[in-house]
């Protein structure tokens, strides 16, 4: 993640040249986001989106992945979401 984290990314409210490494966010369920540590915090800054329905709601994820599979998603095919699309298409991938 450190390596990662030196890429030329802008890191929002965040003075570079003493902040920190990223905390890495391994997985997230309802409010919460699990660490690769092990620590677990309350997610109480996301969009309105997951702080309505939260993160990994089972009934979204199945939709979703339902969509996946007609391969419907993508009305106007862009660079970013074919992108997404092939990743999501890639068995690692979803």
């Amino acid at each position: 993640m450190e390596e990662k984290s030196n890429y030329p990314i802008w890191h929002p409210y965040t003075q570079m040249q003493t902040a920190d490494f990223p905390i890495e966010i391994t997985s997230a369920k309802g409010a919460k986001l699990y660490a690769d540590d092990g620590r677990v915090f309350i997610d109480a800054i996301s969009s309105w989106w997951t702080n309505i329905h939260g993160h990994a709601h089972p009934y979204i994820a199945q939709k979703i992945a339902e969509q996946r599979c007609k391969k419907k998603a993508l009305e106007t095919p862009t660079n970013i979401g074919l992108t997404i699309y092939e990743y999501s298409t890639d068995d690692e991938g979803l």
